[in-house]
């Protein structure tokens, strides 16, 4: 007897999916585990995705099945790529993306490089996120395709597609720029020269601001005194968020 692993999502869980022909015996072992449960939509078990679950499974039911986990081992190949904490979650989407979407081979090796390189330079934690996730969207169009075979002409393609095709915000294309030039210069190890992508201008906009009534009337619908007062400290001396919660409760000393 088979039982056939498989990545799996219900209820924004994610979770591996048991496959096997009907068998009373095994559907009784499977049954008595912790937390396995049924799907009634999908027709079969299924239990978290955990090396915990996974082991007790493979102990519950190694005397009668074996357990096949191509699937499951491609699967969680392609996530270590994406996300390396085995601990974070993934959204539902991006399971599905890298399901129906899984990189090749070399472009998984990219990925993970790229990552390693950008903590080893001890780059922000928002900036890896912002920088892996531009990578990501572009080794998924790339298919069969390795990211190192390309040049600077299919690079600035992709960017204008960006662009013109996709109505992605400048912003964005400027993230996706400088993953891409940290790819080629600091994991590949390219010459300078060959990143001169062309960078889309970013739009002057003006902040928006409040009328002098607007902030008026703000403060005069704020009941707590002592709120309205850090309100009015803030509004008049111009703080900064982090400036008025800084303020020493000496500086304030009306109660609320």
């Amino acid at each position: 007897m088979v039982i056939t692993l498989e990545p799996f999502f219900h209820r924004n869980e994610e979770g591996i999916a048991l496959h096997f022909t009907h068998n009373h015996q095994l559907n009784d072992i499977i049954k008595k585990l912790p937390r396995a449960r049924w799907s009634r939509s999908h027709g079969c078990w299924y239990i978290p995705c955990t090396r915990v679950d996974y082991e007790r499974l493979a102990a519950a039911v190694k005397e009668v099945a074996q357990l096949d986990a191509t699937a499951l081992k491609a699967y969680l190949a392609q996530k270590k790529a994406l996300i390396p904490s085995v601990n974070s979650k993934i959204r539902q989407p991006t399971a599905q993306l890298i399901i129906s979407n899984p990189l090749n081979g070399e472009n998984i090796k990219a990925m993970v490089a790229f990552r390693n390189m950008l903590q080893l330079k001890a780059y922000s934690v928002n900036t890896i996120r912002n920088y892996c996730n531009e990578l990501h969207h572009l080794l998924r169009l790339l298919g069969g395709r390795c990211i190192n075979d390309l040049g600077k002409e299919q690079v600035m393609s992709y960017l204008l597609w960006m662009l013109e095709k996709k109505g992605c915000s400048e912003t964005r294309v400027h993230t996706a720029v400088n993953a891409i030039k940290f790819y080629f210069e600091h994991v590949l190890g390219r010459q300078k020269e060959f990143y001169d992508l062309p960078r889309p201008k970013k739009p002057s906009q003006l902040p928006a601001v409040l009328a002098d009534t607007e902030v008026v009337g703000i403060i005069q619908n704020i009941s707590n005194l002592k709120h309205r007062t850090i309100v009015m400290a803030g509004y008049s001396a111009g703080l900064r968020v982090s400036e008025i919660v800084n303020l020493r409760s000496g500086m304030l000393t009306v109660n609320g």
